[in-house]
């Protein structure tokens, strides 16, 4: 399916926050509030960091299928620190192997080339995910605990669905970046506690709170962080749409891998505090998506939680 122009996802949000300049007084006071939320959001946008160069060059590598081990080396080489708590990682209890590794060569060599891009992505990210979004209630770090889990569960369902290490690697960075959108609403839940805490209490899920307290979603604001860091419109349609996977425009089947994930991560509060909202059940449209029997559906998910338990616990060793 050909790409939706890049401008598209900004428009779907401006759309979103549009609202006719005619009605009642009391009316015009909500458009104006929600323009003085968008316009803030944008200006949040603006002042985000980019991503570390390495970052977008593993991207690219990854959506590459002509990409090779020794591109791949020759990037991360670039970045000595990154280089450093790769082999850290690599020669953690986690993988437990029989001898020391030195070099990033031979990590490749030792545990595959698409491991190692999983292990950049999350490692050179993490910074942005350990942000404290008290907010939601997520616990200390707990938006970098959900990210990786989920990140880590999208991989092992993408492989046992048979989608391959390629498509497998790009559904691990939806998973690892879905809630991105956080880091510019956070601000705003904190300022507006009362209407969230409320709305929550009323049995809301997060998503609706969010939406009740600052105008808009999370999902619909991480595709503009997605625009701005210049990554694919296929992982931004993915990650937008991970709420109402039926919606997703090119790959939809990857959107309810990651609805799936992540509706297990929160039923597993999995970096979630106590005041943190229960989910909402998994959407119907998401079961049919991924086109698997019951009796393996429930089976992948065991499977797929201890996949999302070991993922943190790696990273947990080089905390």
């Amino acid at each position: 399916m050909d790409e939706e122009p890049r401008s598209s996802l900004g428009q779907r949000f401006a759309k979103k926050a549009a609202a006719t300049a005619e009605g009642p007084p009391q009316a015009l006071s909500l458009v104006a509030e929600k323009e003085k939320k968008k316009q803030r959001i944008l200006l949040e946008l603006e002042n985000l960091p980019s991503l570390p160069s390495v970052v977008i060059e593993i991207m690219k590598l990854i959506q590459d299928p002509d990409s090779s081990a020794r591109d791949f080396e020759e990037h991360v080489r670039k970045d000595q620190v990154l280089a450093g708590k790769m082999l850290k990682l690599v020669n953690s209890s986690f993988y437990s192997l029989s001898r020391k590794i030195s070099t990033i060569n031979e990590a490749v060599v030792v545990l595959g080339f698409n491991t190692l891009k999983s292990l950049v992505l999350a490692t050179s990210t993490r910074k942005f995910l350990e942000r404290q979004l008290s907010g939601y209630g997520y616990d200390k770090k707990g938006l970098w605990k959900h990210s990786i889990s989920c990140a880590g569960g999208c991989k092992f369902l993408g492989r046992e669905l048979g989608l391959g290490d390629m498509v497998s690697e790009e559904i691990f960075v939806a998973g690892l970046l879905h809630d991105i959108g956080k880091l510019i609403l956070g601000p705003m839940i904190e300022e507006n506690m009362e209407t969230f805490r409320k709305k929550v209490a009323e049995g809301a899920s997060a998503l609706d709170a969010e939406q009740a307290a600052t105008g808009f979603d999370h999902a619909a604001v991480a595709g503009l962080i997605l625009k701005k860091w210049k990554l694919s419109e296929e992982l931004a349609d993915v990650i937008v749409h991970h709420h109402a996977p039926a919606a997703a425009e090119v790959h939809p089947r990857r959107a309810a891998i990651l609805h799936v994930t992540n509706f297990i991560a929160n039923r597993l509060r999995l970096g979630l505090g106590p005041s943190y909202p229960g989910p909402p059940p998994i959407e119907g449209s998401a079961y049919q998506a991924l086109g698997v029997p019951d009796d393996r559906f429930r089976d992948l998910l065991e499977k797929m939680q201890t996949a999302m338990r070991e993922m943190e616990r790696l990273f947990a060793q080089i905390d």
